[in-house]
């Protein structure tokens, strides 16, 4: 499969989505943000699954091509940790080399090449099954995604190729700690 990126419209969405403050409780922005990704998908004919969490936090998004079990299945997240306004003290901005602004690293490129892959699968009439989860708030520490497979957590969920969620399995990072190997089980909290 031969792909190519169209880095000017990468970066205009990019530019679209760093410039939404998005702390993981602004739910306005974090919804925002994930709107921008509802559309997109739909967009491309993937299924668009929206999980109400919690009323203090925004939804979580799943996004599928096809029917478990997943040959991939890619995690990020929607919110960020910077708090309301910081978007207007540094907006998106880029030089020859980078690009700069609240979450535009952490965690909003990510979500945008995300979008960029699925959509190269689908023009390209990719074989396979695959899932796409944005978690509303891995910032805060997923607190209500923790509850419910397939959200954006690998806290304690069974393995997911048989319950329609996803597919994790070897090593898992959660907040930049290891904290599983294996089935995805997790580190458990006290």
């Amino acid at each position: 499969m031969n792909v190519s990126l169209n880095t000017e419209q990468y970066l205009k969405d990019l530019e679209y989505l760093v410039n939404i403050d998005s702390q993981s409780k602004d739910t306005e922005g974090v919804a925002k943000i994930g709107a921008f990704f509802e559309k997109a998908f739909a967009e491309i004919g993937w299924s668009v699954e929206k999980k109400e969490l919690d009323p203090s936090v925004a939804p979580s998004l799943k996004f599928t091509n096809g029917k478990p079990p997943y040959d991939a299945f890619l995690l990020g997240h929607l919110d960020t940790v910077f708090p309301k306004g910081t978007v207007s003290e540094r907006p998106f901005s880029r030089d020859e080399k980078r690009a700069y602004g609240p979450g535009v690293n952490d965690m909003k490129s990510g979500l945008l090449f995300g979008l960029y892959a699925a959509r190269a699968l689908t023009e390209a009439k990719a074989k396979g099954s695959f899932c796409i989860v944005y978690n509303s708030e891995e910032e805060i520490g997923s607190r209500h995604a923790r509850c419910h497979p397939g959200t954006g957590t690998a806290q304690r969920q069974p393995d997911e190729r048989t319950e329609g969620a996803g597919a994790y399995r070897g090593h898992v990072q959660r907040q930049g700690r290891p904290c599983g190997r294996g089935t995805g089980e997790g580190r458990k909290r006290r």
